[in-house]
């Protein structure tokens, strides 16, 4: 949520809505995506962007490209992330800040 907030902030836009997965344990060890909310919302129709801190294996980027497509039926759906391991990332982001080395990334605010 944190790089949807810094966005939303410098955009100044507010029409946000959020989706929850869980995926990786504490490990960093992937599991299987649970996708644990949706929001009861009509976006058909509508183009999205899609943001998530990271494309590393991107499986839930394509679990939610599916999602936004058949359920939501978006018109367009873009996906940006602030990292993407090229390497290993079956979704490659429209938009991305940096291409990752297959090395797990802490971001500051995962740290406890």
């Amino acid at each position: 949520m944190v790089p949807l907030g810094l966005l939303a902030k410098r955009l100044d836009f507010e029409g946000i809505l959020t989706v929850s997965t869980i995926s990786y344990d504490d490990e960093h060890n992937q599991k299987e995506l649970k996708v644990t909310y949706l929001p009861e919302v009509d976006l058909k129709g509508k183009k999205i962007l899609l943001i998530d801190e990271i494309a590393d294996s991107g499986v839930t980027l394509q679990k939610l490209r599916e999602t936004f497509t058949n359920h939501y039926q978006v018109r367009e759906l873009k996906i940006a992330t602030l990292v993407v391991n090229k390497a290993k990332s079956a979704v490659i982001p429209d938009f991305s800040v940096l291409a990752g080395t297959g090395e797990w990334i802490h971001f500051p605010w995962e740290l406890k």
